[in-house]
């Protein structure tokens, strides 16, 4: 079997004709990934382009598994396409006869949870909240050990971003690791990156530059209301809650 864009494409816009529109945009994303019979085959990709293209090659294939990735600088930055094009034919006999070493990279599992909060318990803590942040914290942040979280799913190499977009206003964000309330977040949003991002959105924004093997969760803000904020990093084991504050008109 292979893999036809073309049908997907013909398949697509057959459903957008005789489907509701909600239907037709979850469709549309499932089209963009790799078929899983496709997926299983594979054992190694070639890539000829820039770190975009890797970041692409990542995403079609969705929360499975990635075969090893053998990218060729065609760009401009190349942080992660470290092979010459010039040597394409040097590089693939030494990886299909010789075998090669791999770099194991981390990636972030984001569930996007709409309106799932539940009253607060009334808690002596002096890492919790204060009284004029928000009222509640999300339910999924106090029973986040080992609990399923159900929501919008996506899987992602550099980073996840909560900003304001074209909203006027700063972003109110409160932010808990394992349950447990870490900070509020007051500016023009936030950065959740892994080492891999640390050298893209995370960077420009004054993170820290990761080694790649570094087991962390980058945790960034963006143009930060505050003299104090100072980037952060977590463990890579800890789940992380972040929280819109809806009783704030930033929300």
């Amino acid at each position: 079997k292979t893999w036809q864009p073309e049908l997907l494409i013909n398949q697509e816009q057959q459903q957008q004709d005789s489907s509701s529109s909600s239907t037709t945009s979850s469709s549309a994303k499932e089209s963009d990934l790799i078929p899983e019979c496709v997926a299983q085959q594979l054992d190694l990709v070639i890539i000829l382009g820039g770190d975009g293209t890797v970041l692409w090659t990542c995403h079609i294939f969705g929360n499975r598994s990635v075969p090893p990735l053998v990218p060729f600088n065609l760009g401009s930055l190349g942080f992660l396409t470290p092979f010459d094009p010039a040597k394409i034919e040097t590089v693939l006999h030494k990886t299909l006869r010789g075998g090669f070493p791999i770099t194991l990279r981390h990636r972030l599992h984001a569930t996007i949870v709409r309106r799932a909060s539940t009253p607060c318990p009334p808690s002596s803590s002096r890492f919790a909240p204060s009284s004029s942040s928000c009222d509640c914290m999300p339910a999924v942040s106090r029973n986040c050990l080992g609990a399923a979280v159900y929501g919008e799913e996506h899987v992602a190499l550099n980073e996840v971003v909560i900003e304001r977009g074209i909203s006027p206003f700063l972003t109110n964000l409160e932010c808990f690791c394992d349950g447990g309330f870490v900070t509020h977040v007051q500016g023009d949003g936030l950065i959740i990156g892994t080492p891999t991002g640390s050298t893209a959105y995370s960077l420009a924004a004054g993170g820290s530059m990761v080694h790649p093997q570094v087991p962390c969760i980058l945790f960034t803000p963006i143009c930060p209301h505050s003299l104090s904020f100072r980037p952060l990093m977590f463990p890579d084991y800890c789940q992380l809650c972040i929280q819109v504050c809806t009783t704030l008109m930033s929300s």
